[in-house]
């Protein structure tokens, strides 16, 4: 099998905040949650993995287009990147097909060892896979971990779950309080009758859309709103702090660029394709995966565009975020990515981003938070962003934010 992390993207201050890792890009082409009992992502139509990779042992009945991100869960699952497996060369693209790390047998071994086990114990259903046990670790380990201290946050949840729990006992009959003290058959549970679960939000996703443009300005502003340009800094897991700019133009035009002693940073689209620079080497977002997560950086326009962006968009439960509730809208922007879209109650903003995107091995989180929400020409704006996922975590703080700027769209295409 080969594990194709892709075209290669070097520098790690790149890897560390735009979220690419220090080896990862596009596949080299030869000449979402916990994962539990997901189902697979749609199938493609398309060449099969062996069809256009070279010496694929293990994943031949894997869709080509589905190998980027399976091989991006076997790095998220054990910590790695794709060294860790693979031949590496300087510049240019990487031998991914060549034999001459163990690691790399030894993943073809573990891919076949879950397949069994799935195939034996779960009726073919993706159950176990790398993170069943390496959570995030090169090595499983093999005694459990120790206690550690519950935060306030949790020790609050904890109280309340209690008090609850001792305001439904007086109304209990004898018969309910033998059932280990948990709510009467048929008594309204955590909001849902019988205990079902949480019920489905009162308000429509009308409702919560128009409150959400009502939040940022109300339409006729948000209209009026065809281009932005946000500068500030950009600071990664390691503490290192960089200058940032985000180009936005109406409509899907996006492009980061990140300023750093080895030159600017890009990850860029113009709507139709996508592609990132690097330490002076430019390359193409080829693959299924990148693209999606390039083109879910847009945010210009989101609100007025929501029902077009995403597939079947429901409400489906209230939650609490940080020290706010929220109500979740659950949709799909593709058959194997759904988001979950945190809004505040009380503002109506849009507060958090939680998308999972399944592969055939199982599934990857990212988040994207917004906050500390100003007023800009008539329109509220985030002046600070987090992104995180498995392998990067990001903090984005904006000083000057303008609207209606002019920006070259060759700003945003292929050079």
């Amino acid at each position: 099998m080969k594990l194709s992390c892709g075209a290669v993207v070097t520098g790690a201050v790149f890897a560390l905040t735009l979220g690419v890792r220090a080896s990862g890009g596009a596949p080299q082409v030869a000449g979402q949650q916990p994962a539990g009992q997901q189902p697979a992502p749609a199938v493609p139509q398309g060449p099969l993995a062996p069809e256009k990779y070279k010496n694929i042992q293990v994943l031949k009945d894997l869709p080509a287009d589905q190998l980027d991100g399976v091989m991006r869960f076997v790095s998220a699952s054990l910590g790695v990147n794709c060294e860790f497996c693979h031949v590496s060369v300087p510049r240019g693209e990487w031998p991914m097909e060549k034999d001459d790390k163990r690691m790399k047998q030894t993943a073809r071994e573990m891919i076949e060892m879950t397949r069994a086990i799935n195939a034996k114990s779960f009726e073919g259903r993706q159950t176990v896979n790398c993170a069943s046990c390496h959570h995030g670790l090169q090595e499983p380990s093999r005694i459990p971990p120790l206690a550690v201290p519950f935060t306030p946050e949790q020790i609050a949840a904890a109280a309340a779950r209690a008090r609850a729990q001792a305001a439904q006992r007086p109304a209990q009959t004898p018969a309910a309080a033998g059932r280990a003290g948990g709510p009467p058959a048929g008594a309204e549970g955590r909001g849902g009758p019988g205990g079902r679960g949480p019920a489905r939000p009162a308000e429509t996703l009308d409702q919560i859309v128009d409150k959400y443009i009502q939040a940022l300005g109300g339409r006729p502003a948000l209209e009026k709103v065809r281009s932005r340009v946000m500068r500030g800094t950009v600071t990664n897991r390691a503490g290192q702090s960089l200058p940032v700019i985000v180009e936005e133009k109406m409509p899907g035009k996006y492009r980061l660029t990140i300023e750093t002693a080895r030159g600017p940073e890009v990850r860029a689209s113009n709507g139709s394709a996508a592609w990132v620079q690097n330490a002076g080497e430019t390359h193409e977002v080829t693959t299924v995966f990148e693209r999606q997560e390039t083109t879910r950086l847009v945010d210009l326009g989101r609100a007025l565009r929501l029902k077009e962006r995403y597939q079947n968009l429901a409400p489906t439960r209230y939650g609490r975020l940080d020290d706010k509730d929220v109500i979740i809208v659950t949709g799909r922007t593709a058959p194997s990515v759904t988001e979950q879209l945190h809004f505040d109650r009380t503002s109506g903003l849009l507060l958090r981003r939680a998308i999972s995107t399944r592969t055939a091995m199982g599934t990857l989180p990212e988040q994207i938070d917004y906050s500390d929400f100003r007023n800009v020409n008539g329109v509220k704006v985030p002046f600070q962003i987090v992104r995180a996922s498995w392998g990067y975590h990001n903090t984005q703080k904006f000083t000057d934010v303008k609207v209606n700027v002019p920006v070259d769209d060759a700003r945003f295409d292929l050079k």
